[in-house]
C-alpha cells in the first residue's frame, strides 16, 4: 500500500508550484475577467476503502469585485480538461473580496494530465502536473 504523499494543503501547494499564470498582454480579454486569480490547484484522491473510486478535484482561488463565480466545464479532451470561470446564474453579487470555485468528480474514464482555466474568453491558469493522494 502506498504511503500518504502529503497532507492535502501540501498538495494543494504543490500544483501552485505547477501551474503557471497566463500573461495578460490582451488587455480586452484581462477586463472581460473581473477576477484576479490567487490560487489554482488540482488533484486525485485516490483513498482506499471499499467501493473507493478516484476523485478528480479542481480548485481556484480568486479575488474579485463582482459576481460570484463557478467552474463550468468546457471542452477538452482525455488528456486535458478546460474549465470556463464563470459568473454564477441567479446568484446574488458577491462581497468583494477573496472568494473560491471548485469542480468535484468521480472519475469514469482516463485520468486527465493537464487542467486549463479560462476566464473571459482568455486563458488564466494552467496546471501541468496533478498529484494524487492517498
Amino acid at each position: 500500500m502506498k504511503r500518504a504523499l502529503a497532507p492535502l494543503a501540501m498538495i494543494a501547494g504543490a500544483s501552485v508550484a505547477a501551474c503557471s499564470t497566463a500573461q495578460e498582454d490582451d488587455a480586452e480579454a484581462a477586463s472581460a475577467c473581473p477576477v484576479e486569480i490567487d490560487r489554482v490547484a488540482a488533484w486525485f484522491n485516490k483513498m482506499p476503502g471499499p467501493d473507493a473510486t478516484t476523485r478528480f478535484h479542481v480548485v481556484v482561488d480568486f479575488t474579485s469585485e463582482e459576481a460570484s463565480f463557478q467552474l463550468v466545464e468546457a471542452e477538452g479532451g482525455d488528456a486535458t480538461r478546460t474549465f470556463d470561470l464563470a459568473p454564477l446564474a441567479d446568484a446574488p453579487p458577491s462581497e468583494p473580496g477573496e472568494s473560491g470555485a471548485r469542480f468535484s468528480e468521480r472519475l469514469a474514464g482516463p485520468e486527465p494530465e493537464r487542467v486549463v482555466i479560462r476566464c473571459g474568453g482568455a486563458v488564466v491558469a494552467e496546471i501541468d502536473e496533478i498529484e494524487s493522494v492517498y
